[in-house]
């Protein structure tokens, strides 16, 4: 029987694997390193599927993300997972997904446990309502910018910010706590890194790309400000800066095209909120905001300075006494 080493945990692994099922029901029941057993089918995405597993010592709830068994044994796909892996347990933000663990199944394909998050994405959000409330949307962007400092600070492109990787965990006074997902196309500045996730193709999400990531220029951490810009467009209007029907034209227009004119008023954004977005989208790397410390702290005001304002605005319940 042959044999192989795993590139992410290093441990021999028998290539003679029991049959995995694609509906990924094969897993259902299994425990994932003596630890955690898989419980129900989540979700799944284009590369992955997602599953609700418990610790099996502590009950612990807990996500597992496993690679797709087609996908398994090729050496990008694993090198891509392994990525992720290696960025997620150098990161200890709030904001950003908490890693727990990762190794094999006992059918072989590569798998992640994280924690379990209960909510919806800002995906999810988006599309149930025509346009999401401007300050709800700068209260989601304001944490999405805490974890990209975190992330930036540690040389961390994230290249793929857009609203179905970024998560709000709602309560019930719909104060959102944002988990920021995905670090699969993230980038390193380093040779290795980019010869990884380019070959050949454009690394992230179209209608949220960078004109930079387009032209295969260099990417910095503006790329993730003019992707998140995007997301703020998206949110605060309910249209997208750049549709232009085709992935193609969608792209160039990233480069070529002015941003979609829109009547900001109607949808209740103010101008200073209107112009950082618009700031975001700028063509030009240099010509956004610097950091997303310094985005998140000119947002940050924004908001207060309106809380003030409708504070202002709520009558007080008039106090003591007077006579007619």
């Amino acid at each position: 029987m042959d044999a192989m080493v795993c590139p992410i945990d290093g441990f021999i692994t028998i290539t003679a694997l029991p049959e995995a099922r694609s509906d990924g029901s094969h897993l259902l029941g299994t425990i994932l390193n003596e630890k955690y057993k898989f419980e129900s089918h989540l979700g799944e995405g284009g590369m992955s599927l997602v599953y609700q597993g418990t610790h099996v010592s502590s009950g612990t709830p807990v996500a597992i993300k496993v690679l797709r068994s087609k996908l398994s044994n090729a050496k990008a796909n694993i090198r891509r997972f392994d990525r992720e892996v290696r960025t997620l347990r150098r990161f200890d933000h709030h904001n950003i997904l908490t890693f727990y663990d990762y190794g094999r199944t006992e059918f072989g394909e590569v798998a992640m446990v994280t924690e379990l998050l209960e909510g919806c994405s800002l995906k999810d959000l988006i599309k149930s309502q025509p346009w999401v409330e401007w300050p709800r949307m700068v209260r989601v962007a304001i944490q999405v910018l805490d974890a990209l400092a975190h992330a930036h600070g540690k040389g961390v492109v994230h290249r793929d910010i857009k609203p179905g990787n970024i998560f709000l965990q709602g309560g019930p006074d719909r104060t959102d706590k944002v988990k920021l997902l995905d670090f699969g196309l993230h980038l390193k500045p380093t040779a290795d890194e980019a010869r990884l996730t380019m070959q050949g193709r454009i690394a992230g999400t179209p209608f949220y790309v960078a004109p930079e990531q387009v032209l295969r220029g260099d990417i910095t951490t503006a790329a993730d400000l003019y992707a998140l810009g995007v997301v703020l467009f998206r949110g605060c209007t309910g249209l997208l800066p750049f549709d232009e029907g085709s992935i193609t034209k969608t792209l160039m227009a990233h480069v070529r095209k002015p941003v979609r004119e829109v009547f900001w008023d109607h949808h209740g954004v103010p101008p200073e909120v209107a112009r950082l977005i618009l700031a975001c989208l700028e063509k030009r790397p240099e010509d956004r905001p610097q950091s997303a410390s310094e985005l998140r702290n000119q947002l940050a005001v924004i908001l207060q300075q309106a809380r003030r304002t409708h504070a202002d605005r709520i009558p007080r319940k008039a106090t003591g006494t007077y006579a007619r």
